[in-house]
């Protein structure tokens, strides 16, 4: 079923609109949000030029998968608009090794709230150029108006896919496993080689005592003095 498309000029949170509105297949978008926020409530820049948007979809038997399925959308709408960039483990789009875009699943009642920051032509605070960027940044000057038809578009396609199937697409678009990581969650900490994502996306380090799962956390590329740099 198509999203329909509600607009904002300034809002808090698309979250928190998608939220109070409680109905599946919306997509609520804001020229601006003031209060936006990020995984583990982070605050997100969210200026004008940028999509900011929350989708609303009905929670099937792979919610846990929503995100990944959301990033999937992301990278195969940049790409089909001139930008290649990859996805890092769980919810990160990159571009020139950098955040283009990141996404937020939340749940409410039988409802998912995915939430989807892009920076597009939107400037960039100085604090967060190290670690992020920009479709203008990278030379490509794409729109709201551009991205957005077509990014929903490739959401109802991959928010369908069976579990199995999100899982498998995710990994043709990944820059993650293969490489060696630093995962934060919580107080743990765990270094090793990203070897892969199991069925519930949760994602598998060979570490120095074996393998690990894990099942959400920050994820942090390390170079190793030995390899070329990879361009994620």
């Amino acid at each position: 079923m198509p999203f329909k498309i509600i607009k904002y000029d300034h809002v808090d949170s698309t979250q928190n609109i998608a939220k109070e509105k409680n109905a599946p297949y919306l997509a609520i978008v804001a020229r601006e949000m003031h209060d936006g926020r990020g995984r583990m409530h982070r605050k997100w820049f969210a200026k004008e030029g940028g999509l900011w948007l929350s989708v609303t979809y009905p929670i099937n038997d792979s919610p846990h998968l929503f995100s990944l399925a959301a990033g999937v959308a992301v990278a195969k709408t940049f790409i089909k608009l001139g930008l290649s960039c990859c996805l890092k483990w769980p919810n990160d789009v990159m571009a020139n090794n950098l955040k283009i875009s990141g996404i937020l699943c939340e749940t409410q009642d039988q409802i998912a709230v995915i939430g989807i920051g892009v920076n597009l032509n939107n400037p960039l605070p100085e604090v967060l150029k190290e670690y992020a960027t920009s479709a203008k940044s990278c030379g490509l000057n794409i729109t709201v108006d551009d991205f957005l038809p077509e990014l929903l578009q490739y959401l109802e396609l991959e928010l369908e896919r069976k579990p199995a199937d999100i899982v498998k697409e995710w990994k043709k678009y990944q820059c993650t496993l293969g490489r060696h990581v630093k995962v934060i969650d919580g107080k743990k900490e765990y270094h090793g080689t990203a070897i892969d994502i199991d069925k519930n996306g949760f994602l598998i380090i060979q570490t120095e005592m074996g393998y690990k799962t894990v099942i959400a956390g920050d994820l942090r590329f390390i170079q190793k003095e030995d390899e070329p740099p990879q361009n994620s």
